[in-house]
């Protein structure tokens, strides 16, 4: 037995170390290919989730948008419906006022029944289209009086 290698021995033992280092490039190279495969489909699949998020974004903008149409909505119709109520509550006032002014004039069509009746018992010689002719001018007086018009 030598102690000492040979050439021979020598070169095989560097044809094993080139093989091994071959076989190990090989390996190294598949696995940085498949890293490299791995971290395209990520990148793609990042991308995909950046426009899933765009998307997303824009069915955000969508929505405030819809919704900033319903609050503007919502801000005329309460807006609307403060004036509805002021317009109501000038409106009760005018009916209340119309109210005391028709209570108003029956009292003055009462009286003026009363006061034809006295002149109809003191004087019966006026006929009746008389009266109905004297009571509507009374009628008339009073309401230009109290500032009202009457149907014609």
């Amino acid at each position: 037995m030598q102690d000492y290698a040979t050439k021979d021995d020598l070169k095989r033992l560097e044809d094993k170390i080139d093989a091994k280092l071959d076989s190990l490039i090989e390996q190294i190279g598949s696995f940085a290919n498949s890293v490299e495969k791995r971290f395209e489909q990520i990148d793609k699949r990042f991308e995909q989730v950046d426009k899933r998020f765009e998307q997303v974004d824009k069915r955000f903008e969508q929505v405030d948008g819809r919704l900033d149409k319903i609050e503007n909505k919502l801000t005329d119709l309460s807006s609307r419906t403060r004036d509805l109520e002021v317009s109501q509550g000038r409106m009760n006032k005018s009916l209340e006022s119309i109210e005391g002014r028709l209570i108003g004039v029956e009292n003055d069509i009462k009286e003026i029944f009363l006061m034809l009746a006295q002149k109809n018992s003191s004087s019966k010689k006026l006929s009746l289209e008389q009266q109905v002719l004297e009571a509507y001018k009374n009628i008339i007086h009073i309401a230009k009086e109290a500032d009202i018009s009457l149907p014609k």
